[in-house]
């Protein structure tokens, strides 16, 4: 027996269809900029090719820049990550002692911070600027992970906590070998958040890092957009006979690439994760 086409499958199917064209022409966009001679989009095969990635790849600023983002994203994701377990565990519990004020405290820093300037001040006076402190520290908690994670821990079973006490189990044991792993969509859907602010970041940066030789692929990359030509790329493209245009669009689709091969393997401890910690807690 045929199943019968339902009208909305099909106009779902069709809007769907017209969103993902949306979404990812851009992307085949840039990718087919990068390997053009011309830096434009050309029916001829003839005008493709990898010149563009092999003078990048070959420069002295670009794999500096990419090597530094790999460095402050994993570094700050891992710190991230430990920080935020161990303050959203306690914060889990409903006995501690205060924990609705420090819940409203925290929950105040989602709307309102310190601004801009006593920021800076705060990070100049702590010794942080032009490190890569500067750029981790600072928002190594944020409020709006930390309470997903809180809301995760608060949706484990009380029970299971109550009967690893019994059995003489501490507290570090029950959240490392307990709540952790339970926990395990949570932590890879923050991964996913971390990875993404770490490695998307360009304002904090540009304004607390002053040497080059620090600079993430984003601020080599902003550089690169502002500029009529391709000096700012390294000594290796200088007087390179490339399209500035492919150079660019080869620069971006380097960046991209991380975060493109991130989501498909997290994908579905992404999806887990933040239904749970949305509507639990």
């Amino acid at each position: 027996m045929k199943k019968k086409i339902d009208t909305f499958d099909v106009v779902n199917i069709i809007l769907l269809f017209f969103v993902l064209m949306i979404v990812i022409f851009p992307i085949i966009y840039v990718v087919l900029c990068s390997l053009s001679k011309t830096g434009s989009v050309s029916f001829s095969l003839s005008n493709y090719n990898l010149d563009s990635y092999i003078n990048i790849l070959s420069s002295s600023k670009v794999p500096r820049a990419f090597k530094n983002s790999v460095i402050y994203t994993l570094t700050g994701t891992f710190l991230g990550l430990f920080l935020v377990t161990i303050t959203a565990y306690p914060l889990a519990d409903k006995q501690l002692k205060g924990r609705n004020f420090l819940l409203r405290m925290i929950a105040f820093t989602m709307f309102f911070n310190g601004g801009l300037i006593p920021i800076f001040l705060l990070i100049n006076s702590l010794g942080f600027m032009d490190s890569i402190w500067a750029i981790i520290v600072p928002w190594a908690v944020p409020a709006y992970e930390l309470m997903l994670l809180r809301n995760y821990f608060e949706s484990i079973p009380s029970e299971m906590h109550e009967a690893a006490e019994m059995d003489g189990a501490s507290e570090y044991h029950i959240l490392f070998k307990i709540y952790i792993p339970m926990a395990l969509p949570m932590l890879c859907t923050l991964a996913l958040f971390f990875a993404r602010g770490q490695w998307n970041s360009y304002l904090v940066p540009l304004m607390y890092l002053s040497s080059a030789k620090r600079f993430p692929l984003q601020v080599i990359l902003q550089e690169m957009l502002i500029q009529d030509t391709a000096k700012s790329t390294g000594d290796a493209l200088v007087g390179a006979s490339i399209a500035t245009e492919s150079l660019k669009n080869a620069t971006i689709v380097i960046s991209m690439i991380p975060l493109v091969l991130m989501y498909p393997l997290f994908q579905k401890y992404f999806i887990s994760g933040i239904y749970v910690g949305a509507v639990k807690g």
